[in-house]
């Protein structure tokens, strides 16, 4: 993940040295802060994948209170990339804004998770070290959200700059996106 992050940069670095129009600008800051965030998800999905090997070489395991609420964070986060991919490859400010809504279930999730945990650990549901994995995976898939959501700003960025959804590069190196490919096709590109 992290090579691909450094050469798409490079790239984009390259590409911002060309004379690009304001809405290419725009488009490749997009891009930019959109590998960014990916990355950073990337880096936290493999600390969780980490909590998880630590937790089986130890053979402890998480209560079955804590692996229901496991499950219905994940399924928020599903939830959540689901939105935000729409929004970004639609530029769907509906879905956009869904998304803004689960991130906020996942916020209140995770507060409820930690008192939950708390409140297991007094009960002796749970020890200190599975806790300890616990919070830091809940903290993890809340910062995996944060940064779900942050790729979800920079598409309403790029959207009110006036071009339309995400673009794609066609085959001659010509960018379209879905929606304007119609027009493209008619010779009337929003990229010129």
């Amino acid at each position: 993940m992290n090579y691909l992050n450094r050469a798409i940069a490079r790239f984009l670095v390259k590409l911002s040295e060309k004379k690009l129009s304001e809405r290419d600008q725009i488009y490749v800051s997009t891009v930019y802060h959109t590998i960014s965030d990916l990355e950073r998800i990337g880096d936290y999905s493999k600390n969780i994948m980490g909590y998880a090997k630590k937790m089986s070489s130890l053979g402890e395991q998480f209560s079955h209170l804590a692996i229901s609420e496991i499950d219905t964070l994940e399924s928020l986060i599903d939830d959540l990339y689901e939105k935000i991919y729409q929004a970004y490859s639609e530029t769907d400010e509906a879905a956009l804004e869904a998304a803004y809504e689960i991130e906020d279930q996942v916020d209140a999730l995770t507060a409820d998770m930690a008192e939950s945990h708390v409140k297991r650990l007094n009960e002796g549901i749970c020890t200190l070290d599975v806790g300890s994995e616990f919070l830091s995976m809940t903290s993890d898939s809340e910062r995996v959200a944060d940064h779900l959501i942050n790729m979800g700003k920079v598409i309403r960025l790029y959207s009110r700059s006036g071009c339309g959804a995400i673009s794609i590069p066609s085959g001659d190196g010509t960018l379209y996106t879905k929606s304007r490919f119609d027009a493209a096709w008619r010779g009337t590109a929003c990229w010129q």
